[in-house]
């Protein structure tokens, strides 16, 4: 699985974001500009949606990858 780089202060970086989550479900950003206590607090809103029964309202989507 080759997961993209993305420098998120270049022109196009948001497709490009987009697009490795779709090929791969992941993407490995640099330069965000986002701040740690940031970061953490996204992570923890993701877990408390994955933890949840909230998750199951979303249909799951065939990617290349075969991630769901």
């Amino acid at each position: 699985m080759n997961v993209a780089v993305v420098d998120m202060q270049i022109e196009g970086a948001e497709f490009a974001f987009i697009e490795t989550l779709q090929n791969t479900g992941f993407a490995v950003l640099r330069d965000s500009g986002l701040d740690t206590e940031r970061l953490l607090r996204m992570a923890d809103n993701w877990k408390n949606f994955l933890l949840s029964d909230e998750k199951w309202e979303y249909p799951a989507i065939d990617t290349p990858s075969g991630n769901t």
